[in-house]
């Protein structure tokens, strides 16, 4: 199943404190009924390595629907981001795909690309 939404918010963020990197897209702004948040930490620790958490953090719309590198392919173009979810690892949902109202709202396209990049640890 492929979910689609329109994001009107997209914001990202360089957290030094909570040691992360952190992407998100909404639907209606404050009171989000679709979103995708995706968090990577700068360093992972020994326990992040044995519980499989070295890796980035993907949400889809709450909790139920997340888990740790579970894209297998991740796409950002001016106008529209697409994630392929590995096979079962959203239940029936395998792709999701945003595309934006106003990318103008973001203060810096060349530092979400690279946000992006960095969380997903690909080129795009």
């Amino acid at each position: 199943m492929i979910k689609e939404f329109v994001a009107d918010k997209i914001t990202y963020v360089v957290d030094r404190e909570a040691n992360c990197y952190e992407i998100s897209f909404s639907d209606y702004r404050d009171e989000p009924e679709q979103y995708v948040v995706a968090q990577r930490a700068f360093f992972f620790d020994k326990l992040d390595v044995e519980l499989g958490m070295d890796t980035y953090y993907f949400e889809y719309a709450d909790q139920s629907s997340s888990g740790y590198g579970i894209c297998s392919t991740v796409k950002l173009e001016r106008d529209r981001a697409v994630f392929k979810i590995k096979n079962g690892a959203l239940d029936v949902i395998t792709e999701i795909h945003i595309k934006f109202k106003n990318t103008m709202s973001v203060k810096s396209w060349g530092e979400l690309a690279e946000v992006f990049e960095k969380i997903f640890d690909r080129r795009i």
